[in-house]
Parts: structure tokens; sequence; C-alpha cells
């Protein structure tokens, strides 16, 4: 775009010393310091907007991202509520929240103490098979443990609940990573 510019300039400088007088005139020069004033107040406004998109867009994933951590944090204590029966799950838990760590993060030290999967190969951003496996075999998991009583019915239930949240906010993380400026959108302003 740089480069379009400065040549549209040169190529003006160059344009102008070879037309005609009726062309350099001060009619000429007022219309055109007009055109370029609408020209450049639209592009301002449009530049506003864009800030303005982008800026709803950051605090809509903020917020997606301190939901997901809570309803990840409640979803444990859920876990923690339910028992030894809920150990196999809340193991793999750890496990999806260390790969989750470790992929987002790479360059960074990595979690200690929980084994999970190899990371590398893993996108930064969007979902991966692997760390949507587990998600799902943790849900498996919930849905085998078999209440002894009605109050570890309704332990059981809310961890599925909460379990449907975790997922909810998850996908909204992930749909958020796919937001971007549309492409026939960044052609016309560039135009």
């Amino acid at each position: 775009m740089f480069a379009l510019l400065c040549g549209s300039a040169g190529f003006g400088m160059f344009a102008a010393a070879h037309m005609r007088a009726t062309y350099r005139g001060r009619e000429t020069f007022d219309m055109m310091a007009l055109v370029i004033g609408m020209l450049v107040t639209f592009a301002g406004l449009v530049l506003g907007l864009l800030t303005a998109t982008v800026k709803a867009a950051y605090h809509g994933a903020d917020h997606d991202i301190q939901e997901y951590a809570l309803q990840l944090t409640q979803f444990d204590q859920s876990l923690r509520d339910l028992g030894r029966a809920s150990d196999p799950a809340r193991s793999d838990m750890k496990t999806y929240t260390a790969a989750l760590i470790a992929s987002i993060w790479p360059d960074e030290r990595p979690p200690v103490g929980v084994s999970y999967p190899n990371t590398s190969g893993m996108p930064r951003v969007g979902s991966s098979p692997v760390v949507a496996e587990l998600t799902n075999r943790v849900g498996l998991e919930i849905d085998i443990v078999n209440p002894a009583d009605p109050l570890d019915a309704h332990v059981v239930e809310a961890c599925r609940q909460d379990y449907r949240e975790v997922l909810r906010a998850r996908q909204g993380v992930i749909e958020d990573a796919r937001e971007g400026l549309s492409t026939p959108f960044s052609r016309v302003l560039v135009f």
C-alpha cells in the first residue's frame, strides 16, 4: 500500500508537468482539493469504525477467555464435590489444562508434575483434535458415574451441567480465534 501511494504521487508529479494549462488551473486544483478532502474524511471514518470493531472483538474475546477460566474452575469444584468417583475425570482435566498451556505458550516453561500429550504440532489458535479428545473423555467419565443416592445424583447432574458449560465456553473461545477482518472489506478499504 505504501509503495502504491508513493508511486501514485510520483506519477501525479510527472503527469502534472505534461498536462495542458487548462487542467493545471485554480478551478481544477480546488476541485481536486475538495475530492481529496472527502476521501480523507471517508478514510478516517472507516478507520475509526474499523478500530471500534477490533476493540469490541478484543474485549469480547477477553470476556470469553475469562468466562472459560471461570467455567473450568467451577467444573473442577463440581468434580471435587463428586469425590473419588471423579478422580479419572479430574486427572484428564489436569492433562487437558496442561496441554492447553503448553500449546498456547510454547516458549514458556512447560507445566510440571502433570503428564500431557506432545503439543509441538498443536495449533496455538483454534481447535486441536488431541485436546478435543481429552474433553470428550472427561464427559464420558462423568457419564459412567453411577450415583449411590439422590444427593450423589444431584451432584452428578451438576457436574454434567458444568461440563456442558465448559464445552460452550471452549467453543466461544475457539470461535473468537476465527474472527477477523473480512477479505472483501479489506480490499474495498485499500481501494
